[in-house]
């Protein structure tokens, strides 16, 4: 159960790197910037605590891996800056924190686990949570003349196809056996992370040096980076420590209270109105939360 909970506070974690993002945006700091310091913080600090960037006994493929992840997530980050540009964050956050799906979809196919109906319908409840809030308020700021809804549409999937990968990447090693009856992500979790981070930060480094004269003040700058940081760094901590449980659990778990917080968030803080499809989207929220629980519930 208490696994459950970690996979829970994950998801509530991550919605802070949107905060992060969204705080930015009328301050000058654009997510990739903010990135930067996500990229120095996090990966000075797992690699702390993994003792080296590389150390000895950890096989390549968790570095490969952790490669992988860092570059769909700066690519992630890039589109993230458009998104923001024409509509707004729950929308946006719905379609990030939907990368559980890949992961799901990935495990049925590749990894022997046993996934229920009301596992897929959990899934199938979180993207039409997804739909539900991406279209109608997606639609309501395009309409406003922030761009086309069509781009739009094509900027979010591409968030929810690099997004995706990252997810698969983590349940991939969850999945690898090591030596001692453990598991790559158990066992090596850390230094993955080590290297997701550095991967993040060294095109951000790059991206900050070329754009060195738009660069914004250096308060703002750091204060919105560290809270996408914080979030970054306390979701994934959670998530590896729960990562062992069923796909379907943990993923969907994670991402649709990740969902349900960024929406919260965006009306209360933020002030996005309340239209009809935040309703329809929290609702659908919870059915999934449920129905991935169903077994548990019983």
């Amino acid at each position: 159960m208490w696994l459950l909970v970690l996979a829970m506070l994950s998801g509530v974690s991550f919605t802070f790197i949107g905060i992060g993002y969204r705080l930015g945006q009328p301050r000058g700091v654009a997510p990739v910037r903010a990135a930067l310091v996500i990229g120095v913080v996090g990966s000075i600090s797992f690699a702390v605590k993994a003792g080296g960037v590389w150390p000895s006994g950890v096989p390549a493929k968790v570095v490969t891996l952790g490669i992988v992840t860092g570059l769909t997530q700066y690519l992630t980050i890039k589109f993230v800056r458009r998104a923001l540009a024409m509509g707004p964050l729950s929308a946006l956050w719905c379609v990030v924190s939907v990368g559980f799906v890949p992961a799901v979809i990935y495990a049925a196919l590749f990894l022997p686990e046993h996934i229920t109906w009301y596992h897929y319908a959990g899934v199938a409840a979180g993207v039409l949570c997804v739909l539900a809030g991406s279209a109608e308020q997606g639609a309501a700021d395009t309409a406003r003349g922030r761009g086309s809804r069509v781009l739009y549409g094509l900027v979010l999937f591409a968030i929810f196809l690099f997004n995706g990968i990252a997810f698969i990447c983590v349940k991939e090693l969850a999945s690898s056996a090591a030596v001692g009856g453990s598991n790559l992500m158990k066992r090596f979790g850390d230094t993955f992370i080590v290297w997701e981070y550095l991967t993040i930060g060294a095109p951000a480094l790059i991206d900050a040096l070329v754009g060195w004269r738009r660069r914004p003040r250096l308060g703002p700058w750091l204060g919105c980076g560290l809270i996408a940081a914080a979030g970054s760094m306390g979701g994934l901590w959670l998530l590896v420590a729960c990562a062992e449980l069923n796909t379907a659990v943990v993923f969907t778990l994670s991402s649709i209270l990740s969902i349900l917080t960024g929406a919260l968030v965006s009306v209360l803080f933020f002030g996005e109105k309340v239209r009809p499809a935040l309703f329809l989207m929290l609702a659908l929220g919870m059915v999934a939360v449920i129905l991935v629980n169903l077994d548990k519930l019983l």
